[in-house]
């Protein structure tokens, strides 16, 4: 790839540009409503490959070699699929949370049903006791609920799997204050 269209690509995914918005949508609606790829615009499918690339190789080209990345929150979405409740959808993520920080306090617009893979969370809540989960054990957050992970372990990044049963047309999060 040549300079000028990788700067391009750089510009367009760190500005979030509407082209780049517009394929992300194109590529979910696919999956979401089972079209032919066939039906999504030539733009989107030759401006996707290159945006993935690009995303990969990220991690070497936005640092200083020798210096390493700030540890950061990662909710890296496995799967979405149509639940068999019209309207509603099943989401799966690994959530990921670095030594010393957390979740910052937000809300699901469904369940969220959970397992705590690596290391021990402090589930903080508004309306209720903070809940402590340790690796092996699993946990439900109802609808709505303003909840808040933070990571009480001292030495490794706590992963934990979660699948939430939610709105279709809700985003899957929603930051409080």
């Amino acid at each position: 790839m040549d300079k000028p269209r990788l700067t391009e690509l750089v510009e367009q995914l760190s500005a979030g540009s509407e082209r780049f918005r517009a394929t992300v949508r194109s590529a979910r609606s696919v999956h979401r409503f089972g079209r032919s790829p066939c039906q999504i615009s030539e733009g989107a499918l030759t401006s996707l490959p290159s945006a993935f690339a690009l995303i990969r190789q990220e991690g070497t080209m936005a640092h200083s070699p020798g210096v390493a990345e700030p540890p950061t929150i990662r909710r890296t979405e496995l799967q979405r699929h149509p639940a068999s409740v019209p309207g509603r959808l099943i989401v799966q993520t690994l959530f990921e949370i670095p030594v010393g920080m957390a979740s910052g306090r937000h809300r699901h617009p469904g369940e969220e049903v959970g397992f705590l893979i690596h290391g021990s969370v402090a589930m903080e809540f508004d309306d209720r006791p903070t809940l402590t989960i340790h690796a092996g054990q699993p946990f439900l957050i109802p609808p709505g609920v303003v909840h808040n992970a933070r990571n009480i372990t001292p030495d490794v990044t706590t992963k934990m799997l979660s699948t939430y049963f939610v709105d279709e047309d809700e985003p899957l999060v929603t930051q409080c204050r």
